[in-house]
Order: C-alpha cells, then structure tokens, then sequence
C-alpha cells in the first residue's frame, strides 16, 4: 500500500493543506510549528478513523478532543491510496462524536463508490489495528516506553501487545475465572466433592418426587375407598332414617293409647257386674225355689261376665307387653343403627384426613418434576459452559503463547539485525545489558533501542500490506554519527516500503 497523495480540508490547524506523495523515502522538512506531528496523525486517522473509546492502545484516542477545528472549519479531508494494483479516494469528515463521523472510499479513476474496504480500511488493509500501527510504523519524537529493569525479549513482547491489551487480558481471564466460579458454585464440577454434591442433590429431588408420586397414587386409592364409604353411609343413612320413622310412629301411637289403668277399671267393674249375677241367681235360687232355671241363666251369665272380662284384660295386657317389647327393639335398633352411622361418619371424617395429608404430597409432583428437570438441564448446561469457559481460557493463553512464540523470534532477530548496523562498536550493546539490569541509560541510547524496535515490529506485523512508516522527527536525540546510521537504516528501509520523515533539520542528511 502507498500513499499519492494528502488533502486536509481540516485538521487542527491546518486548512487546505495538500501533498503528494512519491514511493521510497518522502522528507518533509518543515518548521517547528508547521504541523509535522498533525500531518502525520490525520494520514493514520484517515486510515483507522477516530474512535470516542479506543482499547487498542492507539494515539488516536484524544485526536478528536485536540484537533478539531476551533474556528468552525470542516474537519477531515481525503486520502489518494494504491493498493493491490488499485487506486482509491478514502474520504472522511469528523463530527463530535463517532456516530457523526462519514466515511466514503470511490475508484480515484472514475469517482464511482467501492465497496471494496469500509471504514474500517487500516484493519482491513493491514491486518493489524490502530495501537499496533501506533506502537510499529509511526514513530515520533517522544518515545514513552523504555526497556528499564526488564529482558530485552519482553520489552519486545510488551510492544507487540499493548498495555491495554494485557490488561483486556488479565481482565478477560478474570472475569472468566469468577464466571467459572459461579457456575461451580466455587469449586471445580470435575472434582468428585462437587460430582457427588450434585448427586446428592438430585437424589433428594428425586426421592421427593418418589414419595410424591406414591402420595399420588395412595390418594386416589383412598378416594376409592371414600367412595364406597360415602355408598355405605347413604345406606345406613337410608336404613337409621326409616328406623327412626318407625320409632316415632310407635312413640305416637304409645303416647296416644296412655296406660292399662282405663282397662284395668273396665276388667273390674265387668267382674263387679259378673260377681252381682252370681249372687243375684244364687240369692234367687235359694230363695225362690221354683226359680232355678232363671237363676241359673244368672248365674252362667254373670261367670260369662267374669270371664269375658278376664279375657279382655288378659288378652289386652299381652297386646301391651308385645307392643313395649317392639318399641324397646325400634329403640335398640335405632340406637345400634346410629352408632353404625356414626362410625361410618367418623371413618369418613379419617379417610378425609388422610386424603388431605396426600393431596399436599401429591401436589408437589408437578413442580418437583419441573425443578428436577430444570435442575438437570441447569446443571448440563453450567457444565457445558464451564467447560466452554476453560476452553476460551486455554485458548487465551495458548493464543497469547503462540503469539509470543510467532513473533519473538522474528522481533530478536530483526531488531538485532538493526542494532547491529546502529552498533559497530559493541556500545549500545552494553548500553541494553545496562537497561535490562534497571541501569538509567541516556536518551539518546534509549530512542535507538525503541526506534530500531519499532522497525522490527514494522517488518514483523505487516504480512497483508506494507505500511506507510511515519517518523515524526524521532532523531533530534541523536549524535550526528548514530544519526547518520540511522538515516542509512531508514533509506534501506525505503526499499521495501514508503516512508514520510517529517523533520525541521533536513540538512542533517547527508
């Protein structure tokens, strides 16, 4: 990829500002106060746009709050790239905030709009984001990081991945970590404690559900056996209720008759009669001779008398006896009727209970096999994502190993490759050991091992497109001998790639 040519319609201070752009090396020596560091930052914003929260570790993130126009002015401009054999027109204006931004990329050639990158063009060109550009290709005056008190290697390593992405990291192993935790509930599910927890847990559901079921099933038993009771209570109900109809039909007839005093009397005024007949014919006999055929009709009427009221009494007393002896059985009956009606009631009472007791049982069976169910589901799906976490979480740390295996090497050996072009004389070597031990080194020693870092990365992150390498002045630190060196490095390095050195000392090249 290079860049043709730059059109600032505005940013920061500049208006109207264009440029072009030719393959290889491009000085641009201009005055301090031209807008070196601003020309360099619109070209990577024109790249990568400007994003209001930026994680990747890029310069970017406060080129919005800096660089807007103060005086009302468009802010942005457009970009004339080649890349894979294709010219473009990428144009963007900036608002306030990110989602007032545009974007707009057209064939240069025929102004007709292509579709072929979006907005997010650096990524998508390069493969690599803003912060990486920023920490690799673009390499201004002020470098902030310095190898002090670490190995060369991870200095290397700690470019490559930013502060913000060691710190995406660790929080993304943490969080992973308490997600685990809570899906666990503290513990690890491959360890036999949590397995048999779990066991155990779902054997008293179970065994809940068990005894419900069984509750279930004995009330419904024992609404069978209700059933036939409440039928057998209908019939002793049926049978105490004609018994006691009886009963008092017979208490009414008993009270309507009163007692035997009444034919007690009537017995005895009839003997009266009879006995005054036998008297009266035994009287006439003896005293009328010649009546005895009438006094013997006398006396056989008043004995018929005497007996015919012995009959009634006799014959009305057993009426009495048998009558007392039916309504003294009504009354057994009926009482022995109503025990057994009685009885019934209270088992009817005791198997109503009994069935109350298992209906709470019984209602438990559809939430216990609801939870048992949500339960099992539950627990395979936290061990399912449980075993996703540990995934995402050996994958991390095997992409941030490979990460660091991919790129070491390539870093060590294009770094040293640059060191050693910087360093005939062994010095800047010492200069590291010295750094690494925590020994304070001199700008100047410090800017060539961060410049010569930042070409290595440059040659090891960029595998779609070449950058363009923006230095921003990054040599004023040097001595005019390192400084010479450097320059050899960076029109070596213009070889391969398209290269924009803003300085306002052009003459120190030779």
């Amino acid at each position: 990829m290079k860049v043709l040519r730059c059109h600032i319609v505005g940013f920061g201070k500049m208006r109207n500002v264009e440029c072009t752009l030719k393959e290889g090396m491009n000085l641009l020596d201009a005055p301090n106060g031209w807008g070196k560091t601003t020309f360099a930052l619109f070209i990577l914003s024109m790249l990568y746009g400007l994003k209001d929260v930026d994680s990747t570790g890029s310069i970017l993130k406060q080129v919005r709050k800096l660089y807007a126009p103060r005086d009302g002015a468009q802010f942005g401009g457009y970009l004339i790239f080649e890349a894979g054999g294709t010219r473009y027109r990428a144009v963007r204006s900036f608002g306030m905030t990110e989602a007032e931004d545009t974007f707009g990329l057209y064939f240069d050639m025929t102004g007709k709009l292509s579709g072929d990158y979006t907005e997010n063009l650096g990524l998508e060109l390069f493969g690599v984001d803003s912060g990486a550009y920023s920490r690799s290709a673009f390499i201004s005056h002020h470098l902030e990081d310095v190898i002090y008190g670490v190995h060369l290697n991870e200095y290397l390593l700690n470019l490559v991945e930013s502060e913000q992405d060691a710190d995406s990291y660790d929080d993304a192993l943490e969080r992973i970590t308490e997600e685990e935790r809570r899906l666990t509930r503290g513990g690890t599910r491959n360890v036999p404690e949590a397995v048999e927890a779990e066991r155990r847990k779902l054997h008293q559901l179970e065994a809940s559900l068990q005894k419900s079921q069984t509750d279930s099933v004995n009330m419904m038993k024992w609404n069978d056996v209700l059933r036939k009771v409440e039928y057998d209570k209908r019939g002793r109900k049926e049978v105490l209720d004609g018994i006691e109809e009886r009963f008092q039909e017979a208490s009414e007839d008993r009270a309507r008759e009163g007692n035997h005093l009444f034919s007690l009397i009537i017995t005895v005024v009839a003997l009266l009669i009879g006995i005054g007949f036998v008297v009266a014919g035994v009287f006439f006999r003896a005293s009328l001779p010649g009546a005895s055929n009438g006094s013997f009709d006398t006396i056989f009427d008043g004995l018929m008398i005497m007996l015919f009221a012995l009959a009634v009494f006799y014959f009305r007393r057993r009426w009495q006896q048998r009558r007392e002896e039916k309504f003294e059985s009504l009354r057994s009956e009926a009482d022995i009727s109503r025990k057994n009606y009685e009885s019934v009631l209270g088992e009817e009472e005791a198997i109503k209970q009994k069935i109350s007791e298992l209906a709470v049982g019984a209602s438990k069976v559809g939430p216990l096999a609801d939870e048992i169910e949500s339960y099992k589901t539950r627990v395979i799906s936290d061990r399912h994502q449980v075993q996703i976490m540990r995934k995402t979480m050996a994958f991390l740390i095997e992409a941030r190993e490979n990460l660091h295996t991919k790129y070491l090497a390539s870093l060590r050996s294009l770094f040293d490759e640059y060191i050693g072009k910087m360093d005939h004389s062994g010095v800047l070597l010492k200069d590291i050991e010295a750094a690494q031990e925590g020994i304070n080194q001199g700008r100047g020693a410090r800017d060539i091992i961060g410049i010569t870092a930042r070409f290595a990365m440059t040659g090891v992150l960029f595998e779609r497109e070449k950058p363009v390498i923006l230095l921003d002045d990054p040599f004023v630190n040097l001595d005019d001998e390192r400084f010479q060196h450097m320059v050899n490095i960076i029109y070596e390095l213009a070889e391969t790639y398209q290269i924009v050195y803003l300085t306002s000392n052009g003459k120190r090249i030779k």
